[in-house]
């Protein structure tokens, strides 16, 4: 199931990454950079994959990033009914969301719930705890890119 995950990610990365090329080579260069920032979030995801231990841990984290897809849509959904005023409809996505929380022992179905972690920022840490020097600089690297708060300065763990 992991080597299943990993390589839908790596086909969906690559496709993101011709995508990226063909918008800088044809001059959409901020267009490019919104995919830059996906293909670096499906980089922390199968790196945290592989800094996860084998064996049921892992297994289980799968099973639950599978899962995420239902979490987000029955978030979708209810926030749909709330606004058209189906309350009925929205109780009904509110349980779906219940038994998802129940099956997973998890009390609240933030972003990224399933890797253990509730934000991104503590999913690239754990990458950058779990991994040896030249591939944790590469990650620092990459986040503070991704971090640009637009005077060129990163914002990774106090730096400014």
């Amino acid at each position: 199931m992991v080597y299943e995950s990993c390589f839908k990610l790596h086909g969906k990365s690559l496709l993101t990454l011709r995508e990226l090329i063909l918008l800088c080579k044809n001059g959409f260069p901020d267009g490019a950079l919104g995919l830059a920032r996906n293909l670096f979030e499906q980089f922390i995801i199968i790196s945290v994959f592989e800094a996860q231990c084998e064996g049921v841990d892992r297994d289980r984290m799968v099973e639950k990033y599978y899962a995420d897809y239902n979490v987000q849509r029955y978030k979708n959904l209810k926030t749909m009914c709330r606004y058209a005023g189906q309350t009925e409809k929205m109780q009904d996505y509110e349980n779906e969301l219940a038994k998802l929380r129940k099956q997973f022992s998890v009390s609240k179905l933030k972003d990224y719930w399933w890797s253990g972690h509730y934000s991104f920022t503590d999913m690239c840490e754990y990458v950058i705890e779990h991994t040896d020097g030249n591939y944790k600089t590469m990650v620092i690297n990459l986040y503070l890119l991704r971090c640009n708060n637009g005077n060129g300065r990163g914002f990774l763990l106090g730096i400014s």
